[in-house]
């Protein structure tokens, strides 16, 4: 039974719930009713205590704690509930051993950070604790249990240990880097210490000293400056930074000493300062190295002039500039000219000059002293060209603070930022095209076994989801035909000896959807210095459509042969019926001047017969009828010759022809076969000469040429024949 109803008190709270509802009849404490009144009172005295405390009841330390110990407890709670100590905390056996043995014999233990290990929640953990032990007597007054208080002091602990360690890097970093460590009251009483070369700071390590002290000491120029830092620094509405270089006095034993200091104030919450806190550091050396820089300057300058770094100095006092040619040339400025700072400024570009002043305010300003390094564009005063120019400077501070001149470097550093922008836009552009052209990338590495995949490839493998994806994903999205060739041509580009492209197109089956794509995928392994291949980077693009169209396109093609010679068989139909119309065209053309060629030949040869015949006796005028009718029947030979030429039933007969003249002769038949429409114009040069050839094949071809024009020219017009010499 749980002895809930039996608890003799009702104390609130997690702790004393679960006392209550615990099954105590496990433990040698039997039944809370049976529990002796000394149990009962020690339990109410732990439940009603805010401080951590655990009772030990009986030689085993049977645990009962409240819930400021449950909360020390951890990962071990609430199991210790009823536990024996000895097992609730096994490796603290020993200590807890010991804690028994003298609580029970009535004696008393107190630990201050008592440093133990404890498993709190299943790891070692090192802990530091106030423990305090004390025996709890029974009836008879003889000691029944222990009861232990439980202050956990663990970061406490690890903060003074981290205080301690903090003091002693600042002790030891002040020491080795010579810096002295101040302190001044809203008096001006000064509490400085430091522990090397105390000369340079001149102050009493063991006594708070006036400010006036320091201020004898100093150089006279400097006193001011350091009493006014010092009202600024205190001052609750301005609160500035204490920011002071002075110089020390020369005296027999030491020479003029040059100190820096820094500080700022503390305030309370009431805007009251507390104190103004803060480092000082020689700086002698500092100064000798400025003097030193500074009488080097001319051999810098001489050792940049033929480098590609150029040189500038401002003198902010006298507002000049000097700056190496190269630098000039930067700007746009001839070698011989030396314009102020101003000028060189006003050529930064407007969009970059807000930069460009800020960066230089900022070098100038004695409380920053800020590197000047600034890169920005310039439009070059004589050129008017673009250029980057790359600058880099510092201020040089004199004695007071005052900036008096800004030195440095400048490099055109144009083509950089050209490489740097053309990568840009190509990055970009890769962006839009493989986004717009819905091109895929993806990436193996092998390194970390990891694939990642963009939402075109995804897509392309039918998988909706932005989750992780793995090769598993890729080889079983892979169609069963093409995994064995996809498969070897992944080998090939990660194989350190052949390093070849991947290129190579497959099909997938979609995951979520199962439809099959035809994928394009190229890509490329990326090797170390050992051959290793630390990733394959790629792109995928899905060709199912071009995929379909070349299926269409090769079914269209196993057709296109049979179409191609059915169509060029009715065109050689359609145009031999062409070429005979045309021929016919002309045969009816030629017909009607033929007729009447033939009707003259045959009037002139019956004409000379009949003059024959009425008067045979006159020989002198039958001789010349005769003639006459045998230049008609010559005439009728050529024309008749001229027709089996037109057939193609001739034979050829190659003599020299006097062109002008053939074409002459041609003039007529020309014109009967054009028609009126087409007048015949005849450019003939005397010069033309001869010509060797066939001469009814020179008359057809110059007629067909003839029929062409006038087809050319289906409203009328001129045809001219233009005959001219080539040499």
């Amino acid at each position: 039974m749980s002895g809930r109803d039996e608890m003799p008190f009702a104390i609130p709270g997690e702790m004393a719930e679960r006392v209550r509802a615990f099954d105590w009849t496990k433990t040698p404490l039997g039944p809370i009713a049976q529990w002796p009144q000394s149990l009962k009172t020690a339990v109410s005295m732990v439940l009603l205590s805010p401080v951590p405390i655990v009772m030990l009841w009986g030689d085993d330390g049977i645990m009962i704690y409240n819930d400021a110990y449950s909360v020390f407890a951890g990962g071990r709670h609430p199991t210790l509930l009823g536990s024996k100590v000895r097992e609730g905390w096994p490796e603290v056996a020993d200590f807890n051993d010991n804690v028994m043995k003298v609580g029970l014999a009535g004696g008393t233990l107190a630990y201050r950070d008592q440093e133990l290990t404890l498993h709190r929640t299943g790891e070692p953990e090192q802990v530091w604790m106030n423990l305090d032990y004390s025996p709890i007597l029974d009836e008879s007054g003889k000691p029944a249990g222990v009861m232990a208080i439980v202050v956990e002091t663990t970061e406490r602990v690890r903060a003074d240990a981290e205080l301690r360690r903090s003091e002693e890097k600042l002790r030891l970093a002040t020491e080795n880097a010579g810096v002295g460590l101040w302190d001044i009251d809203p008096d001006g009483g000064i509490d400085f210490s430091y522990s090397r070369d105390s000369s340079s700071f001149v102050m009493d390590q063991e006594n708070r000293v006036p400010m006036e002290h320091l201020l004898s000491r100093m150089h006279p120029d400097d006193a001011p400056k350091l009493r006014a830092a010092f009202d600024a620094a205190r001052d609750p509405a301005q609160r500035s930074m204490m920011d002071v270089e002075y110089r020390i006095l020369p005296t027999d034993e030491q020479p003029l000493r040059w100190v820096k200091i820094r500080g700022r104030g503390v305030f309370d919450a009431e805007g009251q300062c507390l104190r103004v806190s803060g480092t000082a550091l020689d700086v002698t050396r500092e100064r000798e190295i400025q003097e030193a820089l500074s009488r080097s300057e001319a051999q810098l300058r001489l050792a940049t002039q033929n480098a590609e770094i150029g040189m500038w100095d401002m003198d902010v006092i006298n507002n000049t500039n000097y700056a190496s040619p190269r630098v000039k040339a930067m700007f746009g400025i001839p070698e011989d000219e030396n314009p102020p700072p101003g000028d060189y400024f006003a050529l930064a570009h407007r969009d970059d000059a807000a930069r460009v002043t800020a960066a230089y305010q900022t070098a100038f300003d004695p409380n920053n002293r800020e590197a000047y390094d600034v890169q920005y564009r310039v439009i070059g005063r004589d050129d008017g060209v673009e250029r980057w120019v790359h600058a880099r400077g510092r201020g040089v501070f004199d004695a007071q603070g005052q900036c008096v001149r800004v030195t440095g470097t400048a490099m055109d550093v144009t083509k950089e930022r050209q490489t740097q922008e053309a990568l840009r836009r190509s990055e970009e552009l890769l962006r839009l095209a493989t986004g717009h052209a819905e091109i895929g990338l993806w990436d193996v590495d092998n390194v970390d076994n990891t694939l990642t995949w963009t939402k075109p490839v995804r897509a392309a493998f039918g998988i909706g989801h932005d989750g992780k994806v793995t090769l598993d994903d890729f080889y079983s999205g892979l169609h069963p035909d093409d995994l064995e060739k996809t498969s070897e041509a992944f080998s090939a580009a990660m194989d350190p000896k052949k390093r070849a492209l991947y290129d190579v197109e497959y099909r997938t089956i979609g995951q979520e959807d199962g439809v099959e794509r035809w994928v394009h995928a190229k890509g490329r392994g990326l090797f170390d210095d050992t051959g290793r291949c630390l990733r394959v980077v790629g792109t995928t693009l899905d060709v199912t459509a071009r995929k379909r169209i070349e299926a269409e396109l090769h079914e269209l093609n196993e057709t296109l042969e049979k179409r191609v010679a059915e169509r060029t068989a009715a065109l050689e139909k359609t145009q031999a019926a062409l070429q005979q119309a045309q021929k016919m065209e002309a045969i009816g053309n030629l017909t009607g001047g033929i007729a009447h060629d033939f009707n003259n030949l045959l009037q002139g040869l019956t004409g000379s017969l009949d003059l024959i015949r009425n008067k045979p006796q006159d020989v002198e005028r039958v001789r010349r009828w005769a003639e006459a009718g045998l230049q008609a029947a010559e005439r009728g030979a050529k024309l008749t010759a001229q027709l089996l030429a037109f057939s193609r039933a001739q034979k050829l007969e190659v003599k020299p022809l006097n062109l002008n003249a053939l074409l002459e002769e041609m003039r007529d038949l020309l014109g009967r076969t054009l028609g009126p429409a087409t007048r015949v114009v005849m450019d003939l040069s005397p010069d033309a000469g001869a010509v060797l050839g066939d001469e009814t094949q020179l008359e057809m071809a110059v007629l067909n040429l003839a029929i062409n024009a006038r087809d050319a020219m289906p409203d009328g017009g001129v045809l001219t024949l233009v005959t001219r010499s080539l040499s």
